[in-house]
C-alpha cells in the first residue's frame, strides 16, 4: 500500500512540476511588434513599435512609438509617442494611430497573417493633405 501512495506522490509531484515549468504565450493580438512604415516609392520613413494593451471583443487600444528615419513632410502624425485604438474584423485589423484628432490622422489597415499584420498606412488631414505608404508589424 506505501508503495502506491509513493508511486503517486511522485507522478503528482512530476507532473505538476512539467505544467509549472510551461510558459503560455500571449494570445494574439496582444503584445509588442516591431513597426515599420514605409512610402509610396517604397522607402523606409518610420521605425518604432506597437504595443496592443487591451483587447475587449473586436476592439483594441495600445500605445505606439515611431520615430522618423527620412524626412517625409507628407507622411503625418505617425512619428513620436501615443495612444492608438482600433479593431479586428476577421483576418483584417484596422488601427488609428491618432484617435483623439478626427481632422489629422494616420489609420493602418492591414492583413492578419501568421500572428503578424501588414498593409497600408493612410494619412487623413480635413484641409488639404493626404498621403499613403505600406507598413509591416512583425510581433516580438
Amino acid at each position: 500500500m506505501k508503495i502506491y501512495l509513493m508511486i503517486f506522490v511522485l507522478i503528482s509531484a512530476l507532473t505538476f512540476f512539467f505544467c509549472s515549468t510551461q510558459t503560455i504565450p500571449n494570445k494574439f493580438p496582444y503584445g509588442s511588434y516591431t513597426y515599420r512604415s514605409f512610402n509610396i516609392a517604397g522607402e523606409l520613413v518610420g521605425d518604432g513599435s506597437l504595443f496592443i494593451s487591451k483587447v475587449d471583443s473586436n476592439i483594441i487600444e495600445g500605445n505606439w512609438s515611431i520615430r522618423n528615419i527620412r524626412n517625409c513632410v507628407v507622411c503625418g502624425p505617425q512619428y513620436g509617442s501615443g495612444y492608438l485604438t482600433g479593431r479586428i474584423e476577421s483576418d483584417s485589423v484596422f488601427i488609428n494611430l491618432n484617435p483623439n484628432n478626427p481632422e489629422n490622422y494616420v489609420e493602418l489597415v492591414g492583413e492578419i497573417k501568421n500572428d503578424n499584420f501588414s498593409g497600408d498606412w493612410r494619412w487623413f488631414e480635413l484641409i488639404v493633405n493626404s498621403n499613403r505608404g505600406n507598413f509591416k508589424a512583425v510581433r516580438q
